[in-house]
């Protein structure tokens, strides 16, 4: 039995094999999926997210943090301490403003080394998350809440967004934008086609 989601509080899932990444969903064909599931989705996403989209303000990356005490940290995350998280997204990001937002029941002090970054213990996600560039984190339930408002999200822990590439590559829209978008950055290009044009300059081309 797990907290479900949109809002939690108001939901309870059970599944008899586990939660998220191995959960029994994540093997689901979902083919009993049809119209009347897929509309009404679409309706009670509306009711959640209300008024709320995302900008394209990109003011800064949101990095949500979860309680280390969770079971999707200690089963599905590469870290086992959120200031170990912090660390890492600061690395990563070394030139982006960094807003990391502690869980509401979070109690524990951290820290971050860029000046620029903050660390905030108040404020809807949904708010927070409606100017950010990305939303970067491990498997909150956080991203899948800023996936509905289109905000560009990478996971990086094991969950259900990640989870869809191993089983069958299918991943949601707004996830291919965000690597991508972090590609286009790296090899410091506008788009995709200088993109392959420096790819294919570094002998990194198609092979057929």
């Amino acid at each position: 039995m797990e907290v479900g989601y949109f809002p939690q509080k108001n939901y309870v899932i059970f599944d008899r094999k586990g939660i998220n990444a191995r959960s029994e969903l994540m093997e689901d064909s979902l083919e009993w999926v049809d119209k009347n599931h897929i509309n009404r989705s679409k309706e009670l996403s509306k009711v959640y997210v209300g008024s709320k989209k995302h900008t394209g303000k990109n003011l800064y990356i949101l990095a949500p943090l979860q309680l280390a005490s969770d079971t999707n940290i200690k089963n599905h995350s590469p870290f086992k301490s959120m200031q170990a998280f912090i660390d890492h997204t600061e690395m990563k990001f070394p030139d982006d403003k960094v807003v990391f937002k502690k869980h509401p029941l979070d109690k524990s002090s951290y820290t971050t080394k860029n000046p620029n970054n903050t660390i905030v213990a108040n404020g809807d996600i949904l708010m927070l998350a409606q100017d950010a560039r990305l939303v970067y984190g491990i498997n909150s339930t956080s991203l899948l809440e800023a996936t509905l408002m289109n905000v560009p999200t990478i996971a990086i822990g094991e969950g259900f967004l990640n989870k869809q590439i191993a089983h069958n590559l299918k991943i949601c829209e707004t996830t291919v934008k965000a690597h991508m978008g972090e590609i286009l950055r790296k090899l410091k290009v506008a788009n995709r086609t200088q993109a392959a044009l420096v790819a294919r300059s570094l002998g990194l081309g198609l092979r057929h």
